[in-house]
């Protein structure tokens, strides 16, 4: 067990104080001491996903309770590893190290879902920023064994975002039966999941990407990446996408945007 040095007393975060309202509040919390198997990060960015403003207004009918009051909300957070807890010595994480907190924060191990390797379903997970203290705060724990490394080419601000929007969108992408080479379509592609998609997509699997989105968003799609970009308020989109493809059509179609009327497209 060891720490970088002397840690203040209280820090600061910000919790939502009325659950069920789009409410927050700036408080004062105690320096937690992490347990067997925990470290302690020193938090330097936070994310916001939408999915922070469903657990704060109540709004996942999904989730088994309500938010309770003064939950730290967040689960895209990255920092440093300021102090290590009893039985940390063997892990792959080490004092100083940056890594990231993720929507679930922690997992069992040991029943059916972990044990096969689909650990994003864990029987037994912790979910941060829902009764769980999440990222918007200065200090946080997690497990040595769960927390995310980042790479030093990584910046901070940058990842933050990739340990949920990043993740959800490369996990459709990798779980679709698109290749490289196919062309995929993606409904909300300037959004905040679907810019990162069009980047993964294009950059990083070397797929053929058709960004559908509003007029305005024409030049931040192809600077992501998109191939060719269909402004969803003029004409037929699904026309459009086959006038693209050579009347072929597309390997996967990814809806990355809140709206209802995407699914019915």
């Amino acid at each position: 067990m060891g720490s970088t040095g002397d840690l203040p007393k209280t820090y600061k975060g910000v919790v939502y104080d009325e659950p069920g309202k789009v409410s927050t509040k700036i408080v004062d919390l105690d320096m937690p001491e992490p347990g067997p198997g925990e470290v302690l990060i020193n938090l330097t960015h936070s994310g916001v996903c939408h999915s922070d403003l469903g657990v704060m207004t109540n709004r996942w009918a999904g989730l088994p309770a309500p938010t309770q009051a003064g939950q730290v909300g967040g689960h895209e957070g990255v920092g440093k590893i300021v102090k290590m807890g009893p039985g940390t010595e063997t892990s792959s994480v080490k004092l100083g190290d940056r890594v990231g907190i993720k929507w679930i924060s922690a997992i069992c191990g040991s029943c059916p879902a972990c044990l096969s390797g689909h650990d994003g379903v864990c029987f037994n997970q912790k979910v941060s920023g829902y009764y769980t203290p999440g990222t918007f705060q200065q200090y946080v724990l997690g497990p040595a064994n769960y927390v995310t490394p980042v790479p030093e080419s990584l910046p901070s601000d940058a990842a933050a975002p990739m340990l949920c929007a990043g993740v959800t969108v490369y996990s459709a992408l990798r779980k679709s039966s698109a290749k490289s080479g196919d062309w995929v379509v993606l409904l909300g592609a300037g959004g905040g999941l679907g810019h990162l998609a069009t980047q993964i997509a294009s950059r990083g699997m070397s797929m053929r990407v058709i960004g559908i989105d509003a007029g305005s968003k024409e030049d931040l799609v192809k600077e992501c990446g998109a191939e060719v970009f269909i402004d969803h308020t003029k004409g037929n989109a699904e026309e459009e996408v086959k006038k693209a493809t050579g009347g072929l059509g597309a390997q996967a179609v990814l809806v990355l945007t809140a709206s209802n009327a995407a699914y019915a497209r």
